[in-house]
């Protein structure tokens, strides 16, 4: 702030002018000290006022002060505060979990080296992965291969333990016919045509890391998802089928 409101020095207060003018107007002596006095009591009233209300004044704007500083005070504290308790809840909602699974754990899983193990883990979890499509398609052909492996395993021994009557019975079920198709069905709703250079022109002088793309870029990787799981899914029909017509 500015000096303007500080402390004034005293005002020299002087009749002079008034009692010339009295006097040339042919005035007494007495009756101009009269003037006098009543002029000096009425101006020095009115200073007395004046420097009440600048004290007053200056009073309220140190007050003023004050509460700013406290106001400022307040919300680094806030905000200290905020911060750290939005670490601590993050960092309980984070290890809670692990932290009880240690503890209802075996005494292995409590060792120094397993915990960093697990802590390791879950770090890696919070970045993105990327897998490779032939080694995902290997690892679920094998996975296929083992299935069907069991499968045959547990169908012969079910076999073997069968009785004649209930192979009798299978005998005569019959099995409702069920149509598979043979092709997928059309989406419901059509790509739009999407420009990358209407996107960027609607985002100029923009915050570019908070722009989302359209969910139509994550379509062929969508497509694709859904190819596989429709042929896993036919896969595992036809498969419990053919069981459901030996037993």
């Amino acid at each position: 702030m500015t000096n303007d409101f500080a402390p004034v020095a005293d005002i020299m207060l002087s009749t002079e002018k008034l009692r010339m003018r009295l006097l040339h107007e042919g005035l007494n002596e007495t009756v101009v000290n009269e003037c006098e006095s009543i002029m000096m009591t009425e101006l020095l009233e009115l200073h007395s006022q004046i420097k009440s209300q600048q004290q007053q004044h200056s009073v309220l704007v140190d007050r003023l002060r004050q509460l700013e500083t406290e106001k400022v005070e307040l919300e680094r504290t806030v905000v200290h505060e905020t911060k750290e308790r939005e670490a601590h809840g993050y960092v309980n909602g984070r290890y809670s979990d692990f932290y009880s699974v240690l503890s209802g754990g075996s005494a292995s899983e409590s060792d120094p080296d397993t915990a960093s193990q697990v802590a390791d883990a879950e770090s890696d979890e919070d970045e993105v992965t990327y897998f490779d499509t032939r080694d995902f398609l290997s690892v679920e052909s094998l996975r296929s291969a083992s299935r069907r492996r069991e499968l045959v395993t547990n169908g012969c021994n079910a076999l073997e333990s069968i009785g004649d009557s209930r192979s009798y019975t299978a005998k005569f079920t019959k099995y409702p016919i069920v149509e598979r198709r043979d092709k997928l069905p059309e989406p419901k709703e059509k790509e739009k045509p999407i420009g990358l250079w209407s996107i960027i022109k609607e985002n100029i002088g923009k915050d570019l890391s908070g722009v989302c793309l359209p969910v139509y870029f994550n379509e062929p990787l969508s497509s694709l998802q859904k190819c596989f799981e429709d042929l896993e899914y036919s896969y595992l029909v036809d498969n419990a089928l053919q069981w459901g017509k030996q037993v």
